[in-house]
């Protein structure tokens, strides 16, 4: 029962005199080890031995360097079971940075509450049970070669670790570590497929489970043997139950939180890449490589630009698997509308999520795999896209309709195939020339299904190997060669879809069809969202239903008009309001100005209606205003400073109306802070409000 108490004999150092023992037992045991750091240089310094000194507490540091004697050495190692017995206070929370340190014995830490972050880039080699069943949110050891059999295991608050160039991984190194969202490695040695890492028994069984699909493991960025990316190699070596988690590192943005985690994972990764767009232009932008933030709900989009470094970079490219793990928050539909600055989407980057509407401008690349098996996908509109990977969308048997434009030239193998019953009945394509196909390429000639095209490609398509198997049909749908449409009540026409590059846009009064006038009254869900020519728009007469989304997602947007004649809408300064000037509707993203005053007549503002705004730094609101709607602000981190002028809040439908940011401020009028704060819908907000 003794055994674990033995520990090598060295110098005893420092003072400490327990409570009732009349005896000065000192701190620390030293003695002189010689190790080989991560250069692969023999180093001379002292290992500690063990600790008995006081009780620990936040302010605790291992020292660096000690002097015994004439002998003045870096402290190189932590000993086998050197802090297993030590106790900490419990409003502990230790944080060490050690730069001297090359190894970490066995059970070294084991057991000890209080240590939060350990940070020591120098360690090579970490021992059996060192961490187990510790207090660890944080670990990084940049050159880590050999990290022993359950060395981390058993650490529930464990959030973030660095293996840094690890070639060992022992057995159940991560063991049950349920909390764990970011691993990184940076190993880059390779032979045929593999990375070169030895991976134990159990080294990843249960990690992350807890925080809801957001583990990641993020491997360097590049090629390593046989012309493999770095992320494939480490899926061919990693445990398979990994691979969907393995992603290449880049850059940690935006912000999130997992409760009742208090770490702050952030929300995207991202990296730069330089791609070739559809117009066979050099292309450099962002491509987000993982999603990992909030569930996904209504109000959710993609983003079009991030801000790096106080530049607003596009985004151009969604990497593979980038949202293979995303949640849709019970209740929420997820509708993509995809920025119009992306036109490359990766293997496997929806795969099997639940996505219901999907629109786009024009794509390069769709990837294998993308949006397969997505549960309850109804609609698909794209304006282009080059190349669709197999199986982008297969085994879809919700899709009901697909409009994928021009400039297609091909369509893989699977891509949109479904072997039993399905409910698609439109298909539309405006490419000229006839994709090749293959029969497993679309679902088997149905009476249900028609494929509709322009007019002049219809006997070719009519002629063309597999395609002459379908019901082709001219594409009468597409009103003016721009708009797609559909008749709703019998006489009056709903816009679905826009196709146009138009820099300025007036609505048309009616659709003449077939020799009838039908009044245009209303426009669907994301319909001029990938319209990213567009500057502005004008709203007939007729027009009575506009969507929530309205414009949220169109990056290029200016200024909204709304015909004088029309009873429903108005627009005060370019931006849509509605008749009365009462409702802020929605404020055009791209519009010229860096602040912005709420008109006196505005009483509320609408949802959505400064999501996606891209220039407004602050924002005063009128003394009238009444209502600030859920996710009127929802995803806008641009704007900075929010100011109120009346002395009372106004009514907010929701707890996190303005999106959390370093800059955020809010200021209110002299004499209303209290008001302001003690507001039960800003309560997340009081540190951000002064008066």
């Amino acid at each position: 029962s003794y055994q674990n108490f033995f520990f090598p004999r060295g110098h005893l150092i420092g003072s400490y005199t327990p409570l009732g023992v009349p005896f000065d037992i000192s701190e620390y045991s030293l003695r002189s080890v010689r190790l080989t750091n991560h250069n692969n240089n023999p180093t001379i310094g002292w290992e500690l031995v063990e600790y008995h000194g006081t009780d620990l507490t936040t302010s605790y540091s291992i020292p660096a360097n000690v002097l015994v004697g004439s002998d003045n050495y870096n402290i190189i190692g932590i000993g086998n079971r050197a802090y297993q017995f030590t106790n900490a206070i419990p409003t502990a929370e230790i944080e060490i940075n050690h730069f001297n340190l090359i190894r970490i014995g066995n059970h070294a830490f084991r057991d000890l509450s209080g240590i939060k972050n350990f940070i020591a880039p120098g360690v090579v080699t970490i021992g059996d049970s060192a961490f187990r069943n510790s207090s660890l949110k944080i670990a990084e050891f940049e050159n880590l070669k050999t990290a022993a059999s359950h060395a981390f295991a058993n650490n529930s608050q464990l959030n973030k670790i660095d293996l840094g160039l690890i070639e060992t991984v022992g057995a159940s190194l991560l063991y049950e570590n349920t909390a764990l969202h970011q691993v990184f490695i940076n190993n880059i040695s390779s032979s045929g497929t593999n990375i070169n890492i030895t991976i134990g028994q159990d080294a990843f069984f249960n990690v992350g489970t807890a925080i809801g699909g957001r583990f990641r493991i993020y491997v360097p960025d590049g090629t390593g043997s046989g012309g493999l990316s770095y992320a494939d190699l480490y899926k061919n070596t990693l445990p398979a139950a990994m691979t969907q988690y393995i992603f290449e590192g880049g850059m940690i943005v935006g912000s999130y939180i997992h409760y009742p985690f208090d770490f702050d994972m952030g929300a995207y990764n991202v990296r730069e890449v330089t791609m070739t767009d559809p117009a066979e232009i050099l292309t450099t932008g962002l491509e987000i490589i993982g999603y990992h933030g909030a569930d996904i709900t209504d109000s959710y989009t993609i983003p079009f630009s991030f801000n790096i470094n106080d530049i607003d970079v596009p985004v151009i490219s969604i990497g593979d698997q980038a949202y293979r793990n995303a949640q849709v928050e019970v209740n929420n539909t997820w509708t993509i509308d995809f920025p119009h600055t992306l036109f490359y989407i990766g293997d496997y980057a929806f795969y099997e999520r639940d996505v219901s509407r999907v629109t786009g401008n024009i794509f390069n690349y769709i990837g294998e795999r993308a949006f397969e098996n997505a549960p309850n996908l109804e609609w698909l509109e794209i304006n282009g896209c080059k190349v669709f990977g197999e199986y982008s969308f297969h085994n879809i048997p919700t899709l009901e309709y697909i409009y994928i434009g021009t400039g297609i030239t091909t369509i893989g193998n699977y891509s949109f195939y479904v072997s039993g019953a399905n409910a698609l009945h439109s298909f539309y394509i405006e490419e000229p020339i006839p994709p090749t196909i293959t029969n497993t390429t679309l679902p088997a000639p149905n009476a249900n299904l028609t494929v509709y095209v322009s007019w002049d490609a219809w006997q070719t398509y009519r002629n063309a190997p597999i395609w002459g198997s379908y019901d082709i049909q001219r594409n009468r749908i597409a009103y003016l060669g721009i708009y797609l449409y559909e008749i709703i009540n019998g006489t009056e026409i709903q816009i679905t879809g826009f196709s146009g590059q138009h820099n300025s846009l007036t609505i048309p009064e009616y659709f003449t069809i077939d020799d009838v006038d039908y009044p245009v009254v209303s426009i669907a869900d994301g319909t001029f969202n990938t319209a990213g020519n567009m500057r502005n728009i004008t709203l007939s007469a007729q027009i009575r239903r506009i969507p929530n989304d309205f414009l949220s997602n169109n990056t290029g947007m200016r200024d909204i008009y709304v015909n004088a004649a029309n009873p429903y809408f108005s627009s005060i300064g370019g931006v849509l309001f509605d008749k009365l000037g009462e409702v802020l509707l929605c404020y055009p993203n791209d519009k010229i100005g860096n602040s912005y005053t709420l008109p006196a007549s505005t009483r509320v503002i609408n949802t959505n209606a400064f999501s996606r705004v891209g220039r407004v730094a602050t924002l005063t609101l009128n003394s009238n205003i009444l209502v600030i709607s859920k996710d009127a602000f929802a995803n806008n981190t641009v704007i900075n400073t929010y100011n109120f002028t009346s002395t009372t809040p106004p009514y907010i439908t929701a707890f996190n109306v303005f999106p959390m940011h370093p800059q955020l401020s809010i200021n209110v009028p002299s004499g209303s802070l209290a008001n302001y704060q003690n507001y039960f819908a800003l309560q997340r907000y009081r540190n951000y409000i002064s008066d």
